[in-house]
């Protein structure tokens, strides 16, 4: 129940705890906004730098991911290990899996297109 008349009238706001009035607004008055980010990436060793990790054969956290795991080229990493991905993608064409993830505090940019993996299983 909330009570709202007069400035120095207690209610009970919104966690129940023991409010003066002023702070106990209607239910009818409130206009909540709810927003929930989840954000899940690719581990990186270099902390999501924009590089190929220093030694990509041994980053066992690929793995689990089945697009990094299923997609990697293991011998072009380990060639270029530790350079900007768009640097490997100018000489080889090649832009690693987690390239996605693993760029989100890099210094350079490039376009990547993503395909939902949830969206193609369903075809």
């Amino acid at each position: 129940m909330w009570t709202t008349a007069g400035a120095q009238r207690p209610c009970r706001n919104q966690l129940g705890v023991a409010a003066w009035a002023a702070d106990c607004t209607p239910d009818y008055m409130r206009f909540v906004v709810t927003a929930h980010l989840t954000a899940r990436l690719t581990w990186h060793e270099g902390a999501w730098n924009g590089r190929v990790c220093g030694r990509p054969t041994l980053n066992a956290a690929c793995m689990v991911h089945d697009h990094v795991r299923d997609s990697r080229k293991d011998d072009v990493e380990e060639a270029h290990h530790g350079e900007p991905f768009a640097k490997v993608r100018e000489v080889t064409g090649y832009l690693p899996p987690c390239s996605r993830d693993a760029n989100a505090f890099g210094e350079g940019s490039y376009v990547i297109r993503h395909d939902d993996p949830l969206e193609s299983s369903q075809r």
